[in-house]
């Protein structure tokens, strides 16, 4: 029998013949068509298996979510078992981690968290926010997707630096594997249909690798970094911010080539700008401002050099201008600074 659904990931409508499972032809997504309906609240026990897996999988997490926290990030993770990651984090940093279990390893996480959440997130509080949400092997069993990351956006901190970390098997979890026919699982997910998904809800992908540890059915799981997606206004107030706490202002813009009007011109009107200055004399001027040459005055302002392949060039003509190395900043410092601000 034919039947005909929409990708969960990409919404593309799919014709399969399967009985069991559709794939879709656009992002690769593969999915359940009739899920059986598991009762989580009386499954314990979940991460059963020799000590060894489970220690090797906790020591290749932690270092990951030690790398994104300071002592003031507010964690939590849904579905954090036993509570092993949350002990292991806490043990080596002060932090506060909530965790989310509906199963009944829950009573064993309750002394390893700093908050336990019982229920679906879906009845978690508006008033309890995050910086940093942690989901390892999760949403492949989950079915209404959209609703649940929505639920997901709908507890993070109003802040740019919020994320979300998540982690799925990679297709089966196993690369000689074709199908995961592990009955909890509705969703095997692939790089494309993964990315298809966070994109249509609202994230940007940070970061995407492949070949992670869950266990040695999972040996083989995506891990994903993604963060709200910003609107323009919002990337303008963290370039804005970047530039006015790397250089003093106002200051002198040095070049006005192709890096200049990429990176600088769609602002150029919210900065400080004394003057534009250029090697090469041309008619040219940006908003209110005219290119110009060096003269003297511009010695007593900093100075960005705004090229990344002519930097060093550029920095010597400065000093032997009479500039200091003290009023040069670079346009490469300014994007990595706004990188990281992001």
């Amino acid at each position: 029998m034919t039947r005909t659904s929409s990708c969960p990931c990409c919404l593309e409508v799919v014709s399969s013949a399967t009985s069991a499972f559709s794939k879709c032809h656009r992002c690769g997504h593969k999915w359940r068509h009739s899920p059986i309906e598991i009762v989580y609240e009386n499954l314990e026990l979940r991460n059963a298996g020799p000590e060894r897996h489970k220690e090797r999988k906790i020591e290749d997490r932690s270092k990951l979510v030690l790398s994104l926290i300071t002592p003031f990030t507010r964690v939590l993770e849904i579905g954090c078992a036993e509570g092993d990651l949350a002990a292991n984090i806490r043990s080596k940093m002060p932090v506060f981690y909530a965790g989310l279990e509906v199963s009944r390893d829950r009573h064993q996480a309750r002394s390893r968290v700093s908050e336990l959440f019982e229920s679906p997130v879906s009845q978690l509080s508006g008033t309890q926010t995050f910086d940093l949400i942690l989901s390892f092997h999760v949403l492949e069993h989950i079915h209404n997707l959209d609703s649940e990351l929505n639920h997901w956006h709908r507890l993070l901190t109003n802040k740019p630096q919020s994320r979300i970390l998540i982690e799925v098997p990679n297709g089966s979890g196993h690369p000689l594997v074709e199908v995961d026919m592990n009955n909890e699982h509705i969703h095997q997910f692939g790089p494309a249909s993964l990315t298809h998904l966070l994109r249509r809800n609202g994230f940007d992908i940070l970061q995407l690798t492949t070949g992670n540890f869950e266990s040695p059915s999972y040996s083989d799981s995506l891990r994903i970094l993604v963060a709200p997606t910003m609107s323009q206004a919002e990337k303008a107030d963290i370039f804005i911010d970047s530039v006015t706490g790397l250089i003093p202002i106002p200051f002198i813009i040095w070049g006005c080539g192709g890096d200049f009007r990429t990176y600088l011109l769609p602002y150029l009107m919210n900065l400080k700008v004394y003057a534009i200055l250029d090697s090469a004399p041309m008619e040219a001027s940006f908003l209110h401002l005219p290119v110009q040459s060096f003269c003297s005055e511009h010695l007593a302002y900093p100075v960005l050099i705004a090229s990344i392949r002519y930097e060093d060039e550029i920095r010597e003509q400065l000093i032997s201008l009479g500039f200091t190395n003290l009023q040069i900043r670079t346009l490469a410092q300014l994007l990595e600074a706004s990188r990281y601000h992001a």
